[in-house]
């Protein structure tokens, strides 16, 4: 079981990409923060295989937490979302030396391929979403 931390402070967004995530692979335990300062104490309570973060959110923003693992989660994939990204952002990610950045509004598939080749022993996912629910016998309803 791989356990990912997904977080952004839209839960709508987090429920359905956690939704998504679980129909692409059964192995994926998913856990869900709204907000920085939510993950730091998530980190701390579970082991996490690969966050994945936006960086606009209130209380403590995706920046802080990114510093807040650098300093002390240095061997954790993360994968930076945000639709408010520009060159002077991608720099500051990328100074940072270790993210992937993926920009919003972005294909599910392209995320789910990226989270399978970054998270430790690469569990095995079907090829797509499209895939994963031609295989399931689950219905996703919508939000």
């Amino acid at each position: 079981m791989k356990n990912l931390l997904l977080v952004d402070d839209e839960m709508i967004f987090l429920k359905s990409l956690a939704e998504g995530l679980r129909m692409v692979n059964k192995d994926y335990n998913i856990m869900l923060a709204k907000n920085g300062e939510h993950a730091i104490r998530v980190l701390k309570s579970v082991r996490v295989d690969l966050l994945l973060t936006d960086l606009k959110m209130p209380v403590m923003d995706g920046f802080d937490l990114l510093l807040e693992i650098f300093k002390n989660y240095p061997y954790l994939p993360v994968i930076v979302t945000s639709s408010f990204s520009n060159d002077d952002v991608i720099k500051k990610i990328n100074s940072m030396g270790f993210f992937h950045f993926i920009e919003k509004p972005f294909e599910f598939d392209d995320l789910a391929d990226k989270i399978s080749l970054l998270l430790p022993g690469r569990a095995k996912s079907p090829n797509s979403l499209a895939d994963a629910l031609n295989n399931s016998e689950s219905r996703v309803q919508a939000i």
